[in-house]
């Protein structure tokens, strides 16, 4: 899996929670953008309607619906915080951002992900 630099210095202080607008800023040339979310706390579903509409391949879907499973799983997961097989998971997407596996800006990608990711774990 490919690192992202600085990823987590980016949500170092981030405030998240139910409603939140999160704006972040990756890379050169930025561009301000805002997502709304549809997705509902623990709603799975929502979030995987949020995920193909913003064209996440379904072997991603796949992929983080894996991630979530074995995060509930693990006994040490912190529920105020990502679970590590998700941070992984966004991690790799972020890095996709921009690029053929992805076609989305890195920025627009990087705030779809994680405000529908702080949505559903009611973060």
């Amino acid at each position: 899996m490919p690192k992202v630099e600085g990823l987590s210095e980016m949500f170092k202080g981030a405030v998240f929670g139910d409603g939140a607008n999160i704006s972040l800023a990756i890379g050169e040339g930025n561009q301000a953008s805002h997502n709304k979310s549809t997705v509902g706390t623990k709603d799975l579903p929502s979030l995987i309607r949020e995920l193909r509409r913003n064209k996440v391949a379904e072997a991603d879907v796949s992929a983080l619906q894996v991630a979530i499973n074995d995060d509930d799983l693990d006994p040490e997961t912190d529920s105020k915080n990502f679970g590590p097989g998700v941070r992984a998971w966004l991690a790799g997407m972020i890095a996709k951002a921009g690029t053929p596996a992805w076609e989305i800006p890195a920025q627009i990608g990087a705030g779809v992900l994680t405000s529908a990711l702080t949505t559903f774990f009611g973060m």
